[in-house]
């Protein structure tokens, strides 16, 4: 028994194969048509950018302000040593059972809110020198 001896069971199998390739083509489409949905939400979708307590007054006034560009670049490259420098001399636990504890808390948390402005870190070396009595290395 051949195959081609017997047409019907070639028909059959031919039709089987035929509606599996039907079944794969509407499954492509499905998949292709997901895939362009999702290309389509994520590049529509335009970056929101949010600014907290930005109005017209705040951007006038940093407008106005002129930038010191040797403040910038020494933030940039120096500001982060004297950063780990201050906040290891002045750290509050240093002074725990002295009287100056408050005063080194204040001074820490006015090295940590400034940490990238080397101009303040530099003032805020001075003050610490004065009321903590430290040395601190240049």
């Amino acid at each position: 028994m051949s195959l081609f001896s017997e047409p019907d069971t070639f028909e059959v199998i031919n039709d089987t194969v035929a509606s599996e390739g039907s079944l794969w083509k509407y499954v492509s489409i499905v998949q292709f048509g997901v895939i362009a949905y999702l290309a389509y939400k994520v590049y529509r979708k335009k970056p929101e950018i949010k600014f907290k307590n930005v109005n017209r007054e705040t951007v006038k006034e940093a407008a106005s302000k002129e930038l010191d560009m040797e403040n910038v670049i020494n933030s940039i490259n120096k500001a982060k040593p004297l950063f780990k420098e201050l906040s290891k001399k002045c750290h509050p636990d240093k002074f725990a059972n002295s009287d100056k504890h408050e005063s080194a808390l204040k001074i820490y948390q006015k090295i940590t809110t400034n940490k990238r402005n080397y101009s303040k870190l530099l003032d805020l070396k001075v003050l610490a020198e004065e009321e903590l009595d430290i040395k601190i290395s240049d």
